[in-house]
């Protein structure tokens, strides 16, 4: 119950972080994405994109970079805004996590003291400090056991945690903080040069190419992972498809659409199930909602 909570707490951190990281949270913001990066580049010359995947991200990722990148974002979350953590709500898992703030301090004839929460919002929420998310997290990543077919007892000594549910957490976090270190080492005319996002290990960059920038170079010291520490290396994710957007840039401009295998007549895949299919009412509602949403 503890890891769930804290797992929720890093998620809420993660989508919530500030900065020059190319986090992005899901695929209905990728035709977005595409049109604002078209707007901020089609004036800079020709332009191009690259869709790169993060090598085997979760069992390569350097554990000392997953403590010092988190420790690093809720250091600047305190400073920029005095947050101190995380309020999770522990009856629900729709409703929202909110900032922890310092109690206000009261006065009283014996001096100063922190308020105390009230007693109601202290049972419906967790109050979890980024202390007790550090602990938890450490915790975490030192004891992931996994219970093999004859019985035997594994524990894993590298990477991210698989099956843990503040992997994501982890996952976003720490190649966030990597994104900003290296955005930090970028002059101002390198960045006007490019767009980036991000959803876990899949990356999609657009860049322009004038003729004062050497965006061969660019490209060739971002596809060595310059910006992501070893081992982590990025490795070719295809072309025109990204999440569940496909798209072609084709004279300047994007085109944009929902991502069909079965595009091209053959049915290759088949992962749905008929309306009155067994299943209950709302669930199927509730996905035929979504999908024309995301349509």
């Amino acid at each position: 119950r503890l890891l769930h909570l804290v797992g929720r707490a890093w998620s809420f951190v993660t989508a919530n972080l500030e900065g020059e990281h190319f986090v992005i949270h899901h695929g209905g913001h990728v035709p977005k994405f595409l049109r604002d990066a078209e707007c901020a580049l089609k004036g800079l010359g020709e332009m191009s994109y690259c869709v790169k995947d993060i090598e085997s991200c979760f069992p390569n990722m350097p554990r000392e970079s997953i403590r010092f990148g988190l420790r690093k974002e809720t250091a600047r979350i305190r400073a920029a805004h005095g947050h101190i953590g995380v309020s999770v709500p522990r009856f629900s898992d729709t409703q929202r996590c909110t900032w922890l703030d310092a109690a206000p301090k009261r006065q009283t004839r014996r001096g100063i003291h922190e308020a105390r929460p009230d007693e109601l919002n202290h049972r419906r929420y967790a109050h979890l400090t980024f202390e007790v998310m550090m602990d938890v997290m450490e915790f975490a990543l030192e004891n992931t056991l996994i219970k093999m077919p004859d019985g035997s007892l594994l524990r894993q000594i590298k990477g991210i945690p698989m099956g843990d549910p503040m992997s994501p957490g982890m996952t976003i976090g720490a190649c966030a903080w990597m994104e900003n270190d290296w955005m930090d080492g970028l002059t101002s005319r390198d960045k006007t040069c490019f767009r980036a996002k991000r959803y876990m290990d899949d990356i999609l960059m657009i860049y322009a190419k004038p003729a004062w920038w050497d965006n061969e170079k660019f490209m060739s010291d971002f596809e060595k992972s310059e910006c992501y520490h070893p081992p982590l290396r990025l490795e070719d994710g295809g072309k025109g498809t990204f999440l569940e957007t496909r798209f072609e840039l084709r004279d300047g401009s994007f085109r944009h659409w929902l991502k069909n295998d079965n595009e091209d007549g053959r049915d290759k895949i088949w992962r749905y199930q008929h309306f009155k299919s067994h299943s209950p009412y709302l669930q199927k509602r509730a996905l035929l909602t979504a999908r024309l949403k995301k349509v």
